[in-house]
């Protein structure tokens, strides 16, 4: 099905878990982050730099708390270490040290060069020894996604579970399919966020994005997971409920260490105002459909290349082209009963923006 993430295998769960995992689909929900910390560890070959670990991959720096980076050294080295945010920029460069060999350990308290604690998202770090002699920068490099198979989905908690081999930043969409059409998606539940490795549990309410229609009742209910793993040693942190990722993300200054691509492929190396779909809303006009993407996302999703997918009572009616200077598009609506009417904007980068609305009659929903 390909509104739904391509890489990835939807698996269809009811009241009865099938044994047939031959859908495409997606769903996502947040309820918690993994907070079990666990210390990570990279043995490094190079002649300066042995190891790179920290102490803790989960921190609620709000709280105090605090994590620690551990650097091994084969010979006296001058140590700078940089904390990284997920698009590569520079949040926080720690005080330089004149390593000795062996463990030399640097302490981050979550706190950006301004002072101020990060928001809550997923950072890694940059070592140099030497000057630039050797040098550990896990991020630099991108890493592939896979799919992840759900354990269960619990309509009396609103829970959905599933596995993760490594930290990893997670993508999960709900939706319905046929066995012989393409079917739609209903909600993003998690939006390519950040969650720590191991068993983890998200919790979604069941509802569709218009908060009408309950998914998991409905006929090819469906979903599917993707994650990206994380870098190496990276923090995940938690609890800053003052300023959203994005809002930091609109202030930044400098450069990304990070080599973009003016054309990505399914959500490799975007940055965050490109890898999230905005809000979307779907009125009707006339007789066509008049959408509406806004957000802090919405401006960079409206220059990526994509299809727009049309469904009526889940069946694929129409397939459009954007057209930025189009306010309406012409649209095969149902003229009688009450139907659902759903979009997929979807993006070539892999982002999907999604509006569900209930039509009578031709009247607006």
């Amino acid at each position: 099905m390909r509104h739904f993430d391509p890489t990835v295998r939807a698996t269809g769960v009811g009241p009865r878990r099938r044994s047939n995992l031959a859908h495409t689909a997606v769903f996502i929900a947040v309820l918690y982050l993994s907070l079990v910390p666990c210390a990570q560890s990279a043995v490094r070959r190079e002649s300066l730099l042995r190891r790179v670990s920290v102490s803790s991959t989960s921190v609620n720096f709000s709280a105090g708390e605090m994590t620690a980076i551990a650097v091994t050294i084969g010979s006296a080295a001058r140590l700078d270490v940089q904390v990284i945010d997920r698009d590569g920029f520079v949040i926080r460069t720690l005080p330089s040290k004149n390593g000795a060999p062996g463990k030399n350990s640097f302490i981050w308290d979550g706190k950006d060069d301004r002072g101020a604690i990060v928001p809550d998202e997923a950072y890694s770090f940059r070592v140099v020894a030497g000057g630039g002699l050797d040098e550990y920068f896990p991020a630099s490099q991108n890493a592939a996604m896979t799919a992840i198979t759900p354990l269960s989905y619990s309509r009396t908690t609103s829970t959905l579970t599933y596995v993760l081999e490594k930290p990893s930043r997670v993508h999960v969409q709900a939706g319905t399919i046929d066995a012989k059409a393409e079917g739609p998606v209903l909600k993003t539940i998690v939006d390519r966020q950040p969650r720590d490795g191991g068993r983890v549990a998200e919790h979604w309410s069941g509802f569709d994005e218009s908060g009408g229609l309950y998914v998991p009742d409905l006929p090819g209910f469906a979903l599917a997971i993707a994650a990206t793993p994380l870098p190496e040693n990276s923090v995940i942190t938690y609890g800053n409920a003052k300023q959203p990722f994005l809002a930091h993300a609109a202030h930044r200054t400098g450069a990304s260490l990070f080599r973009h691509h003016a054309r990505a492929a399914h959500h490799a190396g975007l940055d965050v105002f490109n890898d999230l779909a905005p809000h979307l809303s779907l009125t009707f006009a006339g007789h066509g459909l008049r959408l509406r993407a806004d957000g802090p996302t919405a401006e960079a999703f409206l220059r990526q290349p994509g299809k727009i997918f049309l469904f009526v009572d889940s069946k694929l009616v129409a397939t459009f082209s954007p057209r930025k200077a189009e306010d309406v598009l012409k649209a095969p609506l149902p003229a009688n009963g009450e139907h659902v009417v759903v979009v997929n904007w979807r993006s070539d980068y892999g982002p999907v923006a999604v509006a569900v609305a209930k039509a009578r009659s031709g009247a607006r929903p």
